[in-house]
């Protein structure tokens, strides 16, 4: 039996030395993404399933502050269910669209205007170019901006721990003695 005992504190012991770095680093990573949400806009939801919209101004073991319209908004990270940073990214894709399609528009009009020979082109063709090279462009955009805008974990700033439950207990059989476990988180 003490054989058994010693293999199996030697294992816990092992696992746990194991996974310690990557705890570390798990921490470091979380503390470099909310230092560089600092100023960001974010959403923070409370336990009570609200939603608050503002740039974050502080997040510690404490409290969370959020600026809203000028005014400052603190939380308690007791009554905070999980923080997340708000994606730009759809935004910014539609914006650049924009703007490329824009470009795209005006040179194509110049260069079927300049082909034409004598520049007569209408002004209702024209507008039609551009409009329609603007629309595919800020729909491409926007498509690629959300499509890399990174996924909910990795805007994810604190997340509420969830209830974890232990339960160890004997295990007794003919000729037989261990301990069984569960751990949930």
């Amino acid at each position: 039996m003490t054989q058994v005992l010693r293999g199996f504190v030697a294992s816990v012991l092992g696992l746990v030395l194991a996974l310690l770095p990557a705890i570390a680093s798990a921490q470091d990573a979380s503390q470099d993404r909310t230092a560089a949400a600092i100023g960001k806009d974010v959403t923070v939801t409370t336990k009570d399933g609200a939603k608050y919209k503002g740039k974050l101004k502080t997040l510690s073991l404490t409290e969370v502050v959020i600026d809203q319209a000028k005014a400052d908004h603190k939380f308690a990270v007791r009554d905070v269910q999980q923080v997340q940073r708000n994606s730009q990214a759809m935004r910014k894709g539609a914006t650049w669209g924009f703007g490329i399609g824009l470009g795209v528009g005006v040179a194509g009009m110049l260069l079927v205007g300049a082909s034409d020979g004598n520049g007569d082109q209408s002004g209702e063709e024209a507008m039609l170019l551009i409009l329609t090279s603007v629309g595919i462009s800020t729909g491409a955009g926007a498509g690629l901006g959300a499509a890399f805008r990174g996924s909910g974990a990795s805007r994810m700033l604190y997340q509420a721990p969830t209830k974890t439950t232990v339960s160890v207990s004997p295990t007794l059989g003919k000729g037989k003695l261990g301990i069984a476990g569960t751990i949930k988180w």
